[in-house]
This record gives structure tokens, sequence and C-alpha cells, in this order.
């Protein structure tokens, strides 16, 4: 992948599972567990690099994500404080020379790499070194992951909103390309554990 074709995974894993009221990363998922899946699918995506956020489970996510090449752990200390701290933390880590950045949430094990790569492939299309960000909708429900492209760090690093960028989508809506996916994989998560008794069956 050539330098001006980075585009970071940023996954957040900081979490406290509050509906679950346990680690739910870390339940057995597709011969292996959540996090694992997300993290497999991620690495056979077209990303020059995956950062681990890490939070209230730290310890288990460490037990489970392997560091390599491609894929660094970083931990958020002030995780606590709502999930844009978790994003903040991984724009922060990103290289230098990432073109954008996709926001992964770890509790969509659903996502394969193909559906990663589609949204990559709609990102890499239709940007032309001005602010974009590429937002999947399924049935015109928004989903994710959503891909911002570098221009929006210093917004991301400046946000007090603590419930996600949903703010950027907001007031920079001229650059948002909305891209209809027909899979219900962006829409779906496992939140609680009735949401994990259906997934495995």
């Amino acid at each position: 992948m050539q330098a001006d074709n980075r585009v970071t995974a940023i996954t957040l894993t900081a979490g406290l599972s509050s509906r679950m009221q346990r680690c739910k990363l870390n339940l057995p998922f597709a011969k292996h567990t959540i996090i694992q899946e997300v993290i497999q699918q991620l690495s056979d995506a077209d990303v020059a690099e995956i950062i681990v956020v890490t939070g209230h489970y730290q310890s288990e996510i460490k037990e489970l994500v392997q560091e390599n090449a491609k894929i660094r752990l970083v931990h958020n200390p002030d995780y606590q404080k709502g999930m844009t701290t978790s994003i903040q933390c991984g724009v922060k880590a990103t290289a230098g020379n990432t073109k954008g950045y996709m926001i992964c949430l770890s509790d969509m094990p659903f996502i394969k790499t193909k559906s990663y790569n589609k949204i990559l492939e709609e990102f890499n299309k239709n940007y032309n070194h001005q602010p974009l960000i590429v937002r999947p909708f399924y049935n015109e429900q928004p989903g994710n992951p959503t891909v911002f492209s570098h221009h929006f760090k210093n917004e991301i690093l400046k946000l007090e909103f603590m419930q996600g960028a949903k703010p950027l989508l907001k007031k920079y809506t001229d650059s948002v390309l909305a891209m209809d996916i027909q899979e219900d994989v962006v829409v779906k998560d496992i939140d609680t554990s009735l949401d994990y008794k259906n997934s495995v069956g």
C-alpha cells in the first residue's frame, strides 16, 4: 500500500460493556472470540495499520490481541469519560502520513473483510485531498464503520462531546458521502446477552 493511500483502522475496545456486566469481547465467536474475529477481518482488509484502543478490560484484550507490524495496542486512561476519548487516543497514535481514520466498533464481529474493503474503496475512490467522510447506510439506517479523512484530525482532537464523532457529521454535512450498502452487518452489533445468544444460535 502506497503511503498516500494509508488508512488507519481505529478499533474501540475501551467500553465498560455495562449492559452485559462483563467483558463481552472475549466471548466465544466464530472459532475464537468476538474481538479476535473483528481483528482478523480487519487484518485481511486494505488498511495500513490497526490501532486497538483499550480501557476498562485492558488485560483481557491484551491476552487476546497480539501486536505485530500492523497491529498496535494503545491504552486510553480516560476511557470512563466516554467513547470520544478513545477515538482521540487512537487518532493521536496513528502514523503521521495516515490518509484517513476508519472508526471501528469492536462489538460488530459480523462485518467481514469484503465489507470493510467496500467502504475503503469508496473512500479512496472519492478522496481528492479535500475533507471527506464516508458513512455506510443500510436501508437508510446509518451504520459503521465511518471513515474520516486526515483533514478532521484537529477537529476530532478538540471534540468535547463524549459519545463519538456525531457532531462532525452534523457540522460538515457537505463533506459526508452517504454510502448505500446492502449488508445489514453495518448496523448489527452485540450489545446485550440476548444479542449474543441470537448471534451464536
